[in-house]
């Protein structure tokens, strides 16, 4: 029980207050500020009871807009039954003044006082349901005086519904909501995850009618004692509106009540269960020389097609400093809002099954160094976060929030049997709607931690690896196996081919335009255009060139042509770097044009064999440098000796002289000086190629750049040690990908690739260049 109320504002004065009892000194509450104030020091989350040890008075307070709402008691009182009537108070006000703040208690204090004392009386809580109050207590003063008594249901047995309710149509809407609240690690592992379930009605019946409400089977209430087949729905603090029959409801488990007249909650409950995210969000953060930062994000619909979620809204933590926002992405409209320091991504609607791609960079003014940009890069629904940095108090704890709501649906698998009305006296018929809605609740995926540079950082466990970065440059006309080829075979490339977390490979894609359409009229989306290929060229391990549409560019040359020769020129810069270029068909001819495989042996598909020898001729001329040899086999690699020694004994992979004398090939057509190595072939040997054991290697050696070779001398070399890599027509583009597994991972990780893709692995050859 209460002794007195009191509505304050935020600076604890008295608005308007009622004692019941006349057991504690309206000026006790001069004392509320102060406890208040000690209690905000002491804690964060200030306790709803507090007490004052001089008086022994206990202070019983919500807050709700810019009032307090305070009970004061001196007795061991229910201090829940209390703070509950306070909620209730909130409600009813609402109901009648529409907002309940400052203004609307001045502007009505009568009205609240005939209020205050319907609702309480010495103490005790009455009669708090609105329907009934708004009978008797309105604020319009006529109806005050027609109203010669109180309505029979204030003291009748169902107090919540009044006698003599008539509607020309009888109808009921139920609702069922659940709201989902999750959790989510940034490595995609759900840390915890709930349920909260409503079910709320609105009734438009006539009369006194009775109702039934049956559920599903599997739903199970808590401490039942039942057992159930299969996957049973576990309800935990259930609770029900006053009208349901608990009596009845624990013998039998028949939700039957009386409903109230209009909306209410019937029940409520919860289901502490494991829950996979409906909207998977995998999030990858990359840092760019600590300058600007990339947000790359995969949102994954993971319920049933026939099902859509409305309204989605996916927002993603920046630094409270960040500018110059630009946005990609495939579907809905994508904001940065600086006020809250984060990107919003809306989706309208979001099928199930689908799958969306959004790509944000932003600017940082202020350059952080590495320890400020911490490590780590992939994340999942789930994933939720680390953070941009120290100073990044805005998105450092922060994770993405997701909202959505989907239509006619339950996560739970909750479902309603049946729901019978039955009023004994009018006997009408009636119409019954029920509504399944799933909505977001509490959603937080943990941000992975920032990647420096676009580098892969190892696990903590050191397990990890880093991926090799394959570009793909798209030009229209292109032939879709030359692209789809090596795809196919770096995708399933793994340093642990038990590990599906152990990727090998990591392939983007650029063109000129957004959309770029092959040969065969299939369409490939780039993730960026050339002018941001050429910015992030130097993260860039592999760029493979297809083949097809060459005529065009060979006369315009355009792209990929200047991005083929920043590559080039790249890796002179900076020979420490393993590079590769690879070309499939006839993109050798782009390599040809530029003059990159002079000197070097090469091959293209068999019907542009002689074009790209009259290309390289011409090449040679025009640059002054020693013809490029073309043969006929399914891919030719120069520069083996980037990986290993430079002879036979220590590099098994070397083609020896004799079988280079003895390998099918095309002698050149277009005449010119015999090339260096033709030169080195007509020495004569033998021996022929010793067959690999395994990869000449390992992951530390890699990612350490350490080579048996000095780069002195591979900075004297006329590539700077870039490896070429030349592919035959269409299906040779697979065996060339899988060369460079083999050489990049490990033979076995090539060989497993080969035969989950039903693949006969054909070997091509291998030259050891002296000027690549």
């Amino acid at each position: 029980m209460a002794s007195a109320l009191f509505f304050l504002d935020l600076k604890g004065k008295t608005l308007l207050a009622r004692n019941y009892r006349g057991d504690i000194p309206m000026s006790a509450v001069e004392a509320f500020p102060t406890l208040l104030s000690d209690a905000e020091e002491e804690s964060s989350s200030t306790p709803p009871c507090m007490t004052d040890a001089a008086t022994g008075i206990n202070y019983l307070y919500i807050r709700h807009n810019n009032l307090y709402l305070l009970a004061l008691t001196k007795r061991n009182s229910n201090a829940a039954e209390i703070l509950l009537f306070l909620h209730r108070i909130v409600e009813v006000f609402t109901e009648y003044f529409k907002e309940l703040e400052e203004e609307s208690i001045r502007d009505n204090f009568v009205v609240i006082y005939e209020l205050l004392d319907e609702m309480m009386d010495f103490g005790y809580p009455q009669t708090t349901e609105t329907k009934i109050l708004q009978e008797y207590i309105t604020q319009e003063s006529h109806k005050l005086e027609a109203q010669a008594r109180a309505p029979i249901a204030v003291t009748n047995a169902v107090s919540w519904r009044s006698e003599g309710i008539r509607y020309r149509k009888n109808e009921v809407f139920l609702d069922v909501v659940e709201s989902l609240n999750l959790l989510v690690s940034s490595t995609g592992n759900v840390l915890r995850s709930e349920i909260l379930g409503a079910v709320k009605m609105k009734c438009y019946l006539s009369g006194m009618p009775e109702l039934r409400l049956g559920l599903n089977d599997k739903v199970m209430f808590e401490t039942t004692g039942r057992t159930s087949r299969g996957k049973s729905i576990e309800m935990e603090d259930v609770k029900f509106h006053q009208c349901v029959r608990l009596s009845r409801f624990e013998n039998d488990r028949t939700i039957s009540f009386i409903p109230p007249d209009g909306e209410f909650e019937l029940m409520s409950y919860r289901l502490n269960t494991q829950v996979k995210p409906l909207i998977w969000v995998e999030c990858v953060v990359e840092s760019h020389s600590g300058s600007r930062i990339e947000y790359m994000l995969k949102a994954k619909a993971q319920f049933k097609r026939r099902s859509t979620a409305n309204n989605v809204e996916i927002h993603i933590p920046v630094p409270e400093d960040a500018d110059t926002p630009r946005f990609r992405t495939n579907i809905g409209s994508v904001h940065y809002a600086p006020e809250t320091a984060e990107i919003v991504w809306k989706i309208k609607q979001f099928g199930g099954g689908k799958e969306f791609l959004m790509r944000a960079e932003l600017g940082l003014p202020s350059v952080r160094g590495d320890e400020e940009r911490g490590g780590g890069m992939m994340g999942g629904f789930g994933g939720s976060m680390g953070g941009v940095g120290s100073n990044s108090k805005a998105s450092g704890k922060r994770p993405i929030n997701v909202k959505f709501e989907i239509p006619y649906f339950t996560t739970s698998g909750i479902q309603v049997r049946y729901l019978k009305i039955i009023e004994p006296k009018l006997q009408y018929p009636s119409l019954p709607w029920v509504r399944y809605i799933t909505q977001s609740g509490d959603i937080a995926v943990r941000l992975p931690a920032v990647a420096i540079e676009d580098r892969a950082i190892i696990e903590e466990d050191g397990s990890g690896y880093e991926p090799v970065k394959v570009l793909i440059a798209m030009h229209e006309g292109m032939d879709a196996m030359d692209v789809v080829g090596p795809l196919e075979v770096f995708s399933f490339a793994q340093h642990d081919m038990k590990s599906a977390d152990s990727k090998a490979f990591r392939v983007l894609f650029a063109g000129s335009t957004e959309h770029v359409v092959t040969a065969q009229g299939a369409s490939f989306r780039a993730h960026m255009d050339f002018a941001e290929a050429m910015k992030r060229l130097a993260e860039i391990d592999v760029l493979v060139i297809p083949g097809g549409g060459t005529e065009k560019l060979l006369k315009t040359k355009d792209q990929p042509f200047t991005i083929i020769k920043a590559f080039t020129e790249l890796q002179k810069k900076n020979p420490a770097r393993e590079r590769t270029l690879m070309s499939v068909c006839t993109g050798s001819l782009f390599l040809a044009e530029l003059g990159i495989l002079s000197g070097l042996a090469a091959t293209t598909h068999p019907d542009y064999v002689t074009k790209m020898e009259i290309i390289c001729s011409n090449a040679a001329q025009r640059d002054m440098a020693d013809r490029c040899d073309v043969m006929e086999a399914r891919y030719v690699v120069n520069n083996l000796r980037f990986d290993l020694g430079e002879n036979e004994e220590e590099n098994p992979y070397i083609l020896s002289k004799k079988e280079y004398k003895d390998h099918k090939r095309r002698k050149s057509s277009a005449g010119g000086p015999p090339s260096p190595i033709e030169e080195r072939a007509n020495g004569g040997g033998g021996g022929g190629r010793r067959p690999s054991s395994a990869r000449k290697g390992s992951i530390s050696l890699k990612m350490s750049n350490m080579r048996r070779e000095s780069v002195l001398k591979r900075a004297n070399l006329r590539l700077g040690g870039l490896r070429v890599l030349t592919a035959s027509g269409v299906t040779s583009g697979i065996d060339g990908a899988l060369y460079l597994v083999g050489a990049l991972v490990s033979d076995d990780c090539a060989d497993e690739v080969a035969r989950k893709m039903c693949h006969q692995w054909k070997k091509g050859v291998v030259v050891d260049g002296t000027d690549v």
